[in-house]
């Protein structure tokens, strides 16, 4: 299995899909939001099966001087254990280096994953969720 990776833009339908097989909790019908999360990121990396199909996605933003948050990081159900979601991972720190904080918000799913990548949890994070909160959407 050859998997490449990207920094290309993509479509609101591609991010829509590559959510919807990650099964991450986003509001995926509502297509403003969906191409607001890709035109207001500051990095999207992507990563591609051998038909050309994305198969993962980390996206985020950052103030390129003190902090990267990380809003995602999906991987297609089908292609988790393959190390896709780590490579992505790197992409970022390749980019942003090792000088900044990166910050995330994990999912119930992958609390315990982000350690095995040098995260360390923070007992001092805050999320505050939209009102009223959609049911389709991630909570904490």
């Amino acid at each position: 299995m050859a998997i490449t990776y990207s920094d290309k833009k993509i479509s609101v339908d591609e991010l829509c899909d590559v959510i919807k097989r990650s099964t991450l909790k986003r509001q995926i019908e509502n297509k403003q939001k969906i191409k607001n999360m890709l035109e207001h990121a500051d990095f999207l990396y992507t990563a591609w099966d051998e038909n050309k199909k994305i198969v993962g996605y980390t996206r985020g933003i950052t103030d390129y001087g003190d902090v990267v948050f990380i809003d995602d990081l999906g991987i297609d159900k089908k292609y988790w254990h393959k190390g896709i979601g780590s490579h992505l991972i790197k992409m970022v720190i390749e980019k942003f280096g090792n000088d900044i904080h990166i910050v995330l918000v994990a999912s119930k799913l992958a609390r315990d994953y982000y350690a095995k990548l040098g995260f360390i949890r923070d007992e001092r994070g805050y999320v505050k969720s939209p009102e009223p909160l959609d049911p389709t959407d991630w909570t904490v």
